[in-house]
């Protein structure tokens, strides 16, 4: 019989990987030992589901930050079905107007306090650019609609217009 479960538990009995996690012989179930502080039950972490904008909400949203200048992103995020680290691994090299499609090559990822200092220790480079969350972490082709391309152009011919500089526009 197993250390610490009683006899003619589903466990001693041979039932193993089918003690559902309601019962408190549960691995996840059982007391942590906090030694001179008694015990406490592990705490169970429920992940929020997401729930995308009514399209409405998103249009109104989208109609307030139509001035700034991350529009263009905040657009193809919300008609592109792009990730966030996807967004931002985005170069436009990546984007193909033309034939209205765009491929996710990388995204860009968080990386942990440690794993940047210990690359940085070793005389190397955080790596916080990866490949995309697929299935084979292979790179995707998305299809884009019109607007969206439109939207594209525009932003594309904006960072071509040289800026003019704080110096009243002398170089």
């Amino acid at each position: 019989m197993e250390a610490g479960l009683p006899a003619g538990s589903l466990k001693s009995s041979g039932a193993a990987g089918s003690v559902p996690a309601a019962t408190p012989h549960h691995p996840r179930r059982r007391p942590l030992d906090l030694g001179i502080h008694g015990e406490a039950e592990k705490p169970t972490v429920r992940r929020r589901k997401v729930k995308p904008w009514q399209p409405e909400l998103l249009g109104q949203w989208l109609d307030s930050v139509s001035d700034h200048r991350l529009y263009p992103v905040f657009h193809l995020g919300a008609f592109a079905g792009v990730r966030r680290g996807e967004l931002l691994g985005l170069t436009w090299d990546d984007v193909d107007l033309d034939r209205e499609q765009l491929t996710v090559r990388w995204q860009i990822a968080i990386v942990s306090y440690g794993r940047a200092r210990r690359a940085i220790k070793t005389g190397g480079v955080p790596q916080y650019l990866r490949p995309p969350k697929t299935r084979d972490g292979e790179q995707r082709t998305v299809d884009l609609d019109p607007h969206t391309v439109e939207v594209l152009r525009r932003s594309r011919k904006a960072q071509a217009t040289p800026q003019l500089s704080f110096s009243g526009g002398v170089p």
